[in-house]
């Protein structure tokens, strides 16, 4: 996703401020240590709602009651402030959009004075939508003990942020990876954060899996009644006897289970005498009306979900005739020199009028731009509408049969004269019970059709099919593929791992370096310089898979805090017996921000707009390829001069 943050802002609470400016492509923010330059990436991570502070505590933590960035996000600004930490309000903050850009210029503590603070949790949920991340239940198994709830934008922050303990790691490549719940959990949102799948993905999958248990236990009760064909040809017998000895008659105990069924449905009339059928035609009426009442909801909820369905392409369309609308050429017009053709006097009331358009132009553009990416998930009521849909018709179907067993047997009684022996009773429960062991199913099952139920888990899985999420994984992968070892071919990566094969799989992070045949994973690898190749390798690839995926949820950010370490662990300067060590690792520092401006540059190229890389550094004046060092540096911070607190 086209963004960057433009403004990093610290607000003490009588007003006084500390910010720094940021711009796309390369920023960097060199000094001392102890300035706060890694402080940075805990502000700028606290404002995207992480849920504790990771701010240092001391001066920062003491001068800031509140933290605030502004995000600019296509041609919108998204103005975030969140009380810091030790305030009663840190579980709340500000949120605004903005269109005019102009609001920078002054902006000050007075700002937030005109919004309101809000339940962090709310706050996120909107910013997530403007970024286009709306899926509300991503949960998967439906027999889980609780849903896994929405996707959270919480899940991108260990792909745009490289700390200072992290960047040479060799244990440890993403932060927030040590806990197995947050690892997981952004693993599975992968996809979302991608935008490669949407809340009626999950919708299926569940509706699916449900499907596919409901048809797994239909065969497998047929698979029982196949296998207990005995059993169940003894009982019809018993059946059939009791009821041939009410007549005085007896039946073949040899005959076989198909013609025992046919005994079964041909059983010889009872003796003419006198019978009521009006209870039975009482329960017809009551199955009948409450068959009725399934229809009229089932109407209500087809309905519905059509309305759903059309107003889901009614926003899809709606949101590109935004951008179309807000794209289009204001009014060219000279309000200074309109005059009349005849008299070539001024005309004021045009003049006035045609201001009024341009103004109220402006205005709607304006407020327009504000929809941007938002998105509202409504995957979950439609989900809820359709498992409803499909009960009201189970019902339905399960009430008609009813109804039609029972009209079977009023019909059959009408045909016949009362009887007044007891015995006639029990022949009517007798045909109950062999209807339902003649059938293959109970009469709690006897609605469920098992190729109509095949059917739609066929259909669920083709929809599934569609979104082609394998494919898009191995693309994704052979692209990253690529691009690590292109960058990692620029940096200092030892000869003995030569050549360059780093792997890594999107789907599970699985990251290893193949050589021989054989897989070396980081931990295994030597050297920080090997380490640090690693981590800017994957990092920048990741950066470049995140930009030309267009409609990802990601912000097109990355974060890297003091990327030299390896070279300089101690200190920044030279002497008489580290001259040439000296000399080579300031080689190897430049060379690291060469490839960073490199990178900047492919992407730009390939995306058709660049991406913003924020580097915490110690090294300064650094001799660049066709670029100049200084004009990437946005803040020179000192132990005894200008630092952020």
């Amino acid at each position: 996703m086209k963004a960057h943050i433009r403004k990093i802002i610290l607000f003490s609470e009588k007003g006084d401020k500390r910010e720094v400016d940021l711009k796309e492509g390369l920023n960097i923010i060199t000094g001392d240590s102890k300035t706060g330059k890694s402080a940075l990436i805990e502000i700028v991570d606290y404002c995207l709602f992480s849920s504790r502070s990771g701010i240092p505590k001391g001066k920062i933590d003491k001068f800031a009651s509140l933290f605030s960035i502004v995000l600019e996000v296509e041609d919108k600004l998204l103005v975030i402030g969140r009380p810091g930490s030790n305030t009663a309000n840190w579980r709340k903050a500000y949120f605004a959009i903005e269109t005019d850009k102009k609001f920078l210029d002054d902006f000050s503590i007075r700002y937030f004075e005109q919004h309101q603070l809000t339940a962090l949790k709310e706050v996120q949920s909107d910013v997530e939508k403007h970024l286009g991340l709306a899926v509300t239940d991503t949960t998967e198994d439906i027999d889980e003990f609780r849903k896994t709830g929405k996707a959270t934008m919480r899940s991108f922050a260990s792909l745009i942020f490289q700390h200072q303990n992290l960047i040479a790691n060799k244990h440890a490549l993403f932060y927030r990876f040590d806990d197995f719940q947050k690892r997981q959990r952004t693993l599975n949102e992968i996809p979302i954060l991608m935008n490669w799948v949407d809340g009626k993905y999950y919708s299926l999958i569940r509706e699916k899996e449900e499907k596919e248990k409901q048809l797994k236990a239909e065969k497998r009760l047929k698979r029982k009644i196949e296998q207990n064909k005995d059993v169940l040809k003894n009982k019809l017998l018993n059946l059939i006897e009791n009821y041939y000895a009410l007549l005085g008659l007896e039946i073949d105990r040899d005959l076989s289970f198909a013609e025992l069924k046919a005994k079964g449905q041909n059983l010889p009339l009872m003796p003419d005498t006198a019978y009521s059928s009006t209870g039975l035609q009482d329960r017809i009426n009551s199955l009948k009306k409450q068959r009725q009442l399934k229809q009229d909801r089932l109407y209500e909820v087809e309905k519905e979900i059509n309305e759903l369905e059309e107003i889901e392409n009614i926003a899809i369309n709606y949101v590109s005739k935004v951008k179309e609308i807000s794209s289009t050429n204001a009014i060219e017009a000279d309000l200074q020199n309109n005059q009349c053709p005849i008299c070539h006097n001024p005309v004021k009331s045009f003049n006035e009028t045609l201001t009024l358009v341009k103004e109220s132009r402006s205005s709607l553009r304006d407020e327009l731009l504000k929809t941007g990416t938002y998105k509202e998930d409504n995957s979950e009521l439609l989900q809820n509408l359709r498992k409803e849909r499909d009960e009201s018709k189970r019902d339905i179907r399960s009430l008609t049969a009813s109804i039609n067993q029972l009209e079977d047997q009023d019909k059959e009684l009408k045909q016949r004269r009362p009887l007044r022996d007891q015995s006639m009773i029990l022949k009517g429960t007798i045909e109950t019970t062999i209807k339902q062991v003649l059938d293959e199913n109970t009469l709690a099952r006897d609605t469920i059709d098992l190729k109509d139920l095949q059917i739609q888990v066929n259909d669920l899985k083709e929809k599934l099919d569609g979104y082609d999420l394998r494919t898009k994984f191995s693309k994704a992968d052979a692209f990253l593929y690529s691009r690590m070892n292109e960058i990692c071919g620029k940096l200092d990566f030892e000869k003995e791992l030569k050549p360059e094969n780093l792997h890594f799989r999107l789907e599970d992070f699985n990251f290893f370096h193949l050589k021989d045949h054989n897989k070396i994973y980081l931990s295994e690898m030597g050297s920080g310089a090997n380490w640090l190749a690693c981590h800017l390798s994957l990092f920048l690839a990741l950066l470049h898979l995140i930009c030309k995926e267009s409609k990802s949820c990601i912000p097109s950010i990355l974060f890297i805090d003091q990327p030299s370490q390896v070279y300089f662990p101690k200190e920044f300067q030279k002497t008489d017996d580290n001259e040439e060590e000296y000399d080579e690792n300031i080689i190897q520092v430049q060379n690291i921000f060469n490839t960073l401006v490199e990178t900047i540059r492919e992407i730009e190229e390939d995306c058709q707009f660049t991406p913003q890389i924020v580097v915490m550094e110690h090294a300064d004046n650094l001799e660049l390829k066709g670029a100049n060092f200084n004009s990437f540096v946005r803040k020179r911070w000192a132990t005894n001069g200008e630092k952020l607190i």
